[in-house]
């Protein structure tokens, strides 16, 4: 059935009967300028407030899709109007799997979003709403660029890569298909040269020389590190890691550490004590690419792509394919409707002209769909819905109880 509401609805009408809501849609109009459009959606709502919508909605539901995700690898969603809900559900999902998976497949989610405000509208959406690890892929330097941004975006590159194989909790990496090539370095190369010092390890001076010229820093004789270098101090040297934003120093006894205290940079004065620290290489060779990191314990998202176009698209899927990557697809509008779960409550369409709109609704109507369409222009709504032969029926707010009787659960 097909409901017209006068009275717009509020957050706080939207939750007192949000129980019932799953499945059924909810047409905003807006009109603008005289030229109106329709946006499907339920309702724009951050903070607090947010998540009692959120998990009343996703509660139970979600869960079947982060079942069928882990059952077939790959799984499509549809009807999931903008960033922030795609991050939700994503997030939302991740929590389910971790119920339902104790072993904890999902490691790595590689987000990819096309290249531009995508991006930055789902790392923000993503920062607001969680606390997971989230990265970056940085923007390469043009070939004009002088060599301080070089040397920054390659310290950037290590940083990644060091995060992506040494990493034990779960991080979420965001870029564009271009950036799947990205040359870094691979796990076993950068864990070959990768040092990590710990109060009481046996090491004596010459042997710690060695490793870190092997990682590529080199000594010093300025009395305050930089990044990359090193310098010794009696029983005391200095290495300034090239992952971190201060400098260590540690004291050697009888080949032993038995201290570790970060640097004050302005006064070269010990500061806070450490019981251990790492230290990432500088000289690994860039003999991978990001996406040799997606193996079976990563869940790629593809949002709004219809497919991998980057360098040779058929390798990338075949990739995918022999590393058994979980697939997870955000889709306006899939190409099939093979492993597509549809989520009604999340839409956001518009359309260009009443007839559009009046078109949809009755196929919604055919479909078994409830409509809801609030408006605080009635009469021209009604004018509309009227001149397309559309049945509905006049509501209230107040009637939103008996319109959304429970059904399916």
């Amino acid at each position: 059935m097909i409901y017209l509401l006068e009275l717009e609805l509020t957050i706080s009408e939207i939750i007192k009967y949000v129980k019932y809501l799953v499945g059924i849609l909810i047409v905003k109009l807006n009109f603008a300028n005289s030229a109106w459009y329709a946006k499907i959606r339920v309702v724009k709502i951050f903070g607090s407030q947010f998540f009692v919508l959120y998990d009343r909605l996703f509660a139970g539901f979600v869960m079947v899709i982060a079942q069928k995700l882990l059952n077939n690898k790959t799984l499509t969603l549809a009807g999931i109007g903008n960033a922030t809900s795609k991050v939700l559900v994503l997030l939302r999902l991740l929590k389910d799997i971790d119920k339902l998976d104790r072993d904890n497949k999902i490691k790595t989610i590689f987000y990819l979003v096309e290249e531009g405000m995508a991006s930055d509208r789902v790392l923000e959406a993503m920062r607001f709403f969680h606390d997971i690890e989230i990265y970056q892929v940085p923007p390469k330097p043009s070939a004009e660029s002088n060599g301080i941004e070089h040397r920054i975006y390659e310290m950037k590159i290590i940083q990644l890569g060091a995060n992506l194989a040494t990493c034990d909790q779960r991080r979420i990496i965001v870029l564009n298909e271009n950036e799947l090539l990205t040359p870094i370095q691979s796990k076993a190369s950068f864990l070959k040269k990768y040092l990590s010092l710990g109060l009481g390890d046996q090491i004596g001076f010459s042997e710690l020389f060695e490793k870190l010229l092997d990682s590529g820093y080199h000594p010093t004789e300025l009395a305050l590190v930089e990044p990359g270098t090193f310098l010794r101090k009696g029983s005391l040297i200095d290495i300034f890691p090239v992952n971190t934003n201060v400098s260590f120093r540690l004291e050697l006894d009888d080949k032993q550490i038995v201290s570790i205290h970060s640097v004050d940079a302005l006064t070269n004065e010990i500061c806070d004590e450490f019981a251990n620290i790492d230290i990432f290489p500088l000289n690994v060779p860039k003999n991978s690419r990001i996406l040799d990191f997606m193996d079976e314990s990563a869940l790629l998202v593809i949002d709004e792509l219809e497919m991998i176009d980057v360098g040779d698209g058929q390798a990338v899927q075949a990739h995918l394919e022999k590393n058994n990557v979980f697939i997870l697809r955000f889709a306006s509008f899939p190409d099939s409707d093979k492993d597509v779960e549809v989520l009604r409550f999340a839409d956001v369409l518009r359309y260009s002209n009443p007839l559009d709109f009046t078109a949809s609704i009755k196929k919604k109507k055919e479909q078994g769909w409830k409509v809801i369409v609030a408006t605080r222009r009635p009469a021209e709504v009604r004018a509309i819905l009227n001149d397309q032969r559309v049945v509905f029926e006049d509501g209230k707010v107040d009637d939103l109880a008996e319109i959304f009787l429970p059904n399916n659960f």
